[in-house]
């Protein structure tokens, strides 16, 4: 427990930075209309429910990804915040990784 407790106050800016995203792509996602958004979740549910439409020069991981949260918790206005936050949190976790093994300064390449 102490051990997390460190990390945390050690990157305590790196963890700032990822909420501020967070709430940043979210609240875009809440108050702007994105036909981006739309197009994944209706790819998504052509995918897994014989949706009706279909866009085929879409990238299929993130309508499969979407699809698959989307059986499992229902097609809502969360789903899409859950996907925000569940790549959000792979993103960071994949720089932190990389970051340690490159011995690089991990804040500074998440900014970026």
């Amino acid at each position: 427990m102490n051990s997390i407790k460190n990390w945390i106050i050690k990157n305590k800016f790196l963890l700032l930075i990822f909420l501020v995203t967070i709430i940043f792509f979210i609240a875009h996602r809440l108050l702007v209309f994105s036909w981006d958004y739309a197009v994944y979740l209706l790819n998504a549910k052509h995918f897994f429910n014989n949706g009706f439409y279909f866009e085929i020069l879409r990238p299929p991981l993130v309508s499969f990804i979407l699809g698959v949260f989307g059986n499992v918790f229902g097609y809502t206005l969360f789903l899409d915040i859950f996907y925000i936050i569940f790549v959000s949190v792979i993103f960071l976790a994949g720089v932190y990784l990389l970051t340690k093994e490159l011995k690089l300064n991990t804040f500074v390449v998440y900014a970026m």
